[in-house]
């Protein structure tokens, strides 16, 4: 396997999402923007699960084609998204129709139990081949 072949897998562009999920805190902080903390630790674990997931998938999917371009078509991406879409509109709206930390959190950890069943149909039906 040489370089471009590694860079072009999707786990490459899976860890890049998780890792600069990371920085979302001090972003958001020198913004002047309120910090879920609790909820952005719940997005950025969300995150290392679309990496891990990811990872673990292309584990049985050696010879996938992938990368940034098909990263985009991921249903494991776009429920990363939901999260953190999830959280921001929470964090926007008034303190009366704000969801509880507790609600936020029961939702984020349901999107990566749904990343996870995603990822394991993935991997059931690579590995009935």
């Amino acid at each position: 396997m040489n370089i471009q072949s590694f860079i072009n897998r999707k786990e490459i562009p899976a860890l890049v999402v998780a890792v600069a999920l990371l920085f979302l805190k001090p972003l958001a902080e020198q913004a002047g923007l309120p910090v879920p903390e609790a909820q952005l630790n719940l997005i950025v674990l969300a995150g290392f699960a679309f990496f891990g997931l990811t990872f673990a998938e292309g584990v049985f999917k050696p010879d996938y084609a992938a990368g940034w371009q098909t990263l985009w078509q991921s249903a494991k991406l776009r429920t990363l998204l939901v999260t953190v879409a999830a959280v921001a509109v929470n964090a926007f709206l008034p303190p009366q129709y704000r969801l509880s930390e507790e609600t936020i959190g029961a939702a984020i950890n349901f999107f990566i139990g749904l990343m996870g069943a995603k990822a394991g149909v993935d991997i059931w039906r690579t590995a009935r081949k």
